[in-house]
Formats: C-alpha cells, sequence, structure tokens
C-alpha cells in the first residue's frame, strides 16, 4: 500500500515503535529478537515509508504537504527517536558485522534521519515549535528573516 498522509506516516512510525518494544519483550533468544528488530526497522524505512522530496525540487512531499499539530509532530519526532535508538541497539548487539550489513544499517540510518529531519521542518498549525521555525528562517511572529538552514548534498548527486 502507498503512503499518502502525514497522518499515515505518524500511524506506521507509531505501529513500527509499538512492534519494536512487543519484540524486545519475548522471552526467547535475543539474538533472534536483535535480528527481528533490525529487519522490521529496515523493512518500514527503506520499503513502506517513501524518503522525503529534496529541497527545492519542486515535488510535493507527503512530510510536509499537510499541517500538522504541535502534538502530533512532538509524537512522531519521539516515536522517530525512539525506533532509531531500538535500531542501532540491536543492530549493534546483535554481534555480527560484515560491510553489506554495515551499509544496510547505514541507508536505513539516513532514511530515518532523513524522516526526523522532515518532521522537525513541519510548521505545526497551532502553534510552530522553536527549531522549525529557526530551520525555516523564521521570527517567532512567522516573518521570513533568513533562508531556509540545511546542509547541502548536490556534492552527492
Amino acid at each position: 500500500t502507498k503512503v499518502s498522509s502525514f497522518r499515515e506516516v505518524a500511524c506506521i512510525v507509531a505501529r513500527c515503535r509499538s512492534s519494536c518494544d512487543d519484540l524486545k519483550k519475548k522471552t526467547c533468544a535475543s539474538s533472534v529478537i536483535y535480528h527481528q528488530i533490525t529487519a522490521h526497522v529496515e523493512h518500514v524505512f527503506c520499503a513502506v515509508l517513501p524518503c522525503p522530496s529534496p529541497r527545492g525540487s519542486g515535488a510535493t512531499c507527503l512530510w510536509s504537504a499537510e499541517p500538522a499539530f504541535q502534538a502530533d509532530q512532538q509524537q512522531l519526532l519521539r516515536d522517530l527517536h525512539h525506533v532509531a535508538l531500538l535500531y542501532v541497539a540491536s543492530h549493534l548487539s546483535s554481534g555480527e558485522s560484515d560491510r553489506a550489513m554495515d551499509s544496510v544499517r547505514a541507508v536505513t540510518m539516513s532514511a530515518l534521519l532523513a524522516a526526523f529531519d522532515a518532521v522537525l521542518r513541519v510548521q505545526a498549525k497551532d502553534k510552530p515549535l522553536a527549531t522549525s521555525q529557526i530551520l525555516a528562517g523564521l521570527e517567532q511572529s512567522g516573518k521570513q528573516v533568513n533562508d531556509p538552514f540545511w546542509i547541502s548534498t548536490q556534492s552527492f548527486d
């Protein structure tokens, strides 16, 4: 199924967090649990959720297309942070690592961090986060005072 809204993204990430927490509570061999958590997070962030569109691409990005409430934005940021911590801890605790696994971890964490960045930049419709306004180059009043801040990755294209 194709993800088409910010709300769907929030639900998928919340479900991912809940599933990882449930997996962590299992009583079977810990290495199996670690592999299940890493596989689940990799699937969600590399196959289910779309990557945010690059800035200036002109493409509509579902991560920022809809205005969100501050509480929803903060909850999604907490969920993304929790999933990232679980993923890294599980991957490093599995005890196995080679170049291929390190590459998958790097791609998954890049997708997760791109999602976190996109959510952080959303201007909440009720009360934008101060960090969101700073990244967008806005004053507290919402007036544009600077160019939006982001790191250019065009050298990687």
